[in-house]
């Protein structure tokens, strides 16, 4: 499993201004990590939560890094997750090409994960439904709820997964 908070480098970076929130379609099922604002000083940076509520979430202190769905793999990939939550962090390459495709190999490191705070280990297929907020007030609230629900049975129905709620106040 790759990092599965979005970041510049592997070009998952899509934030909002209304809120703190890093979205991206990525190779494992839906995974929210907890609020994000520094890293360990260690070979992969591995993020540190700096909160860990998972209901009302003040992205004041940080940035809420998001993955949601399967990247389109007709593989579930929810049943490949490591339990308890680490990653396989690629850290660099192979020194030589290898001869036949070229390529050089990828070198990995496995990291713990504390930054996970929700995995969908049941079910590889839902989506997720956003409602903002903007506020009413000059530096009130600015909210946005967000809803996950798992795709259930041969005809789609729909089972609430997870819900939370991301403020900040506005900046006008």
């Amino acid at each position: 499993m790759a990092r599965i908070w979005g970041s510049a480098r592997n070009g998952c970076r899509c934030s909002t201004s209304v809120v703190s929130i890093s979205l991206c379609a990525g190779t494992s099922t839906t995974t929210n990590a907890r609020t994000r604002s520094a890293a360990q000083a260690n070979r992969t940076l591995t993020p540190k939560s700096a909160a860990i509520a998972t209901d009302v979430i003040d992205t004041t202190e940080g940035t809420v890094h998001m993955v949601i769905g399967g990247g389109g793999t007709s593989v579930p990939s929810n049943e490949l997750f490591f339990n308890p939550p680490q990653c396989r962090v690629i850290v660099s390459v192979g020194s030589s090409p290898d001869r036949t495709t070229g390529k050089r190999a990828p070198v990995y490191v496995m990291e713990d994960a504390p930054w996970s705070a929700i995995r969908n280990a049941a079910h590889a297929y839902g989506f997720a439904a956003f409602t903002v907020d903007p506020g009413s007030e000059r530096g009130g609230p600015t909210t946005m709820k967000f809803a996950y629900y798992d795709v259930v049975g041969p005809d789609g129905q729909l089972a609430a997964f997870e819900t939370f709620t991301l403020r900040r106040p506005r900046r006008d």
